[in-house]
This record gives C-alpha cells, sequence and structure tokens, in this order.
C-alpha cells in the first residue's frame, strides 16, 4: 500500500490514514494536512447534499399534489398517450395490493406523461410495444406470469389471448 497522498491523488477505495504521518488520533488526521482540504472539500458536497434533500422533500410534496392532477385521459393530446392513461385507470381500478399501488400506479402516470410530452422515449415504448404484440402474435412471448393475478389483487379480465384475437378485416 502506498502513501495516503498517493492513494487520493490515484483513486483508491481505501486509504490508510496514518501512514507517514506523525499524528495519531482521527481527527488530527482529518484536520491537518493533507486531509484538511480534502475533508472540507467532501463535508461541503454533504451539506449540500442535505440541503438539497431537505428542499427536495418540499419539491416531492408539490408533485405529489400535481400528479394527482396530471395525466388524465381527458387533458392528453396524443391518442396513445390516452391509451396508456385508459389502460393505467383500468388497472387502477382493478388492482389491489396496497404494497404495491404507488409503484404500479406511479409506473402507470409516467408512461403516460412520457408518451406524451417526449418523443424520444414515446418511440422507445412504439418499439417494445410493436415488438411484443409480434413476439406474441408469433407465439414466442408468453403474456401470463406465473400464479398470476392472484384474486385478492386483481378482479380485473385476465389478459386475453392475442392468437384468438379477432383482428379487424
Amino acid at each position: 500500500m502506498h502513501s495516503p497522498i498517493d492513494a487520493l491523488r490515484d483513486g483508491d477505495t481505501t486509504i490508510d490514514l496514518r501512514k507517514g504521518l506523525k499524528y495519531t488520533s482521527f481527527s488530527d488526521t482529518m484536520l491537518c494536512a493533507p486531509f484538511r482540504g480534502y475533508i472540507i472539500k467532501v463535508k461541503k458536497k454533504l451539506q449540500k447534499a442535505i440541503e438539497a434533500g431537505k428542499r427536495l422533500s418540499d419539491i416531492a410534496g408539490a408533485i405529489k399534489e400535481t400528479a394527482t392532477k396530471f395525466p388524465k385521459t381527458d387533458n392528453l393530446m396524443h391518442p396513445n398517450s390516452r391509451f396508456i392513461g385508459d389502460i393505467g385507470e383500468y388497472i387502477k381500478e382493478h388492482h389491489h395490493n396496497p404494497g404495491r399501488e404507488v409503484m404500479v400506479n406511479s409506473a402507470s402516470k409516467i408512461g403516460t406523461a412520457e408518451y406524451e410530452h417526449d418523443i424520444y422515449y414515446a418511440w422507445f415504448m412504439d418499439y417494445y410495444a410493436t415488438k411484443i404484440a409480434i413476439e406474441m402474435i408469433e407465439d414466442r412471448w408468453k403474456p401470463r406470469s406465473y400464479k398470476f393475478p392472484i384474486p385478492e389483487h386483481w378482479d380485473g379480465e385476465d389478459i386475453p389471448d392475442i392468437r384468438s384475437y379477432k383482428w379487424r378485416q
């Protein structure tokens, strides 16, 4: 192992703080050269992160309030966004698992919002949807998870078998 200064410079994951230094206490090591400046920088970043975290909780409250208003199928412009929103609303109505509701409902809202406002991600969603549909038609994608839906968590329709779906003529 090399000196602490070399370790800092080289980005080592561990540093022997006492090697080559006359100081023995941890606080002496932290507060004296060559580590004092490094510790001050780290503490400043940590302080900023804590302050940002505090502000983030305020922001999270505002986001939560806004999320209850958006997205809704009646305030979306893109037809596919509306479709994603309708599916999300259906899932929200029929999915009953308190431990997973926030995640399931949030994923639906995030997907709807991203599709509505960001063509970059919308293209990838279209790509996924198209590829999955083709794989289902080709009978390579298996649409049912094992042992799901669990009746106490789902009271909606089961996933239809796409192979027997009546296609438009």
